[in-house]
């Protein structure tokens, strides 16, 4: 894949270009900054070349790919940030949603051993259930959400250290 970005000016890269999808030169990677859509171009396809057009009078080549890899190395370590937060979050919640799912474990033991009457049965499932949703907020949070992020993460150290070539015009 090839993907060759456009700039009517440096800034482009890290703030939404103000061009109207009504503008001839409306491009379909102005609804976000060009840095972020090449992360997307990225993570995607790691091995896409990517040129990047930049106008006379602007930052140079070095100057913008030295940007880019600040920019890149900023967001990375904010999402680094994000990740111990919701890691954090996850095993604070763990302890108290533990404690419901076993209590629910054990009110629904006794609700079966009640008696055998299809109400208690019912009773006994649905605090089961009642018990896993409670549960499954920090499930959630280290079995998906935590991946979410080191996967948008990697996304930034790969364009850190991408060949992104770029020329002045």
């Amino acid at each position: 894949m090839q993907v060759a970005l456009r700039l009517h000016e440096a800034r482009e890269l890290f703030e939404q270009p103000e061009r109207s999808p009504l503008d001839p030169d409306y491009e379909p990677w102005c609804v976000l900054p060009g840095a972020e859509y090449l992360i997307q171009v990225i993570r995607s396809d790691p091995r896409a070349r990517i040129a990047v057009e930049v106008p006379r009078g602007g930052p140079g080549p070095g100057e913008v790919r030295a940007a880019l890899v600040r920019y890149s190395g900023a967001r990375a370590a904010e999402l680094t940030r994000e990740i111990r937060s919701e890691v954090r979050r996850a095993l604070w919640t763990l302890l108290p949603t533990g404690i419901v799912f076993a209590v629910t474990l054990v009110l629904s033991r006794l609700a079966d051993s009640s008696s055998s009457h299809w109400l208690s049965s019912t009773i006994a499932e649905a605090l089961v259930v009642v018990g896993w949703v409670v549960l499954w907020a920090p499930i959630a949070i280290l079995g998906t959400d935590i991946w979410i992020l080191v996967g948008r993460r990697q996304g930034y150290r790969r364009l850190a250290s991408h060949e992104v070539e770029v020329t002045v015009v």
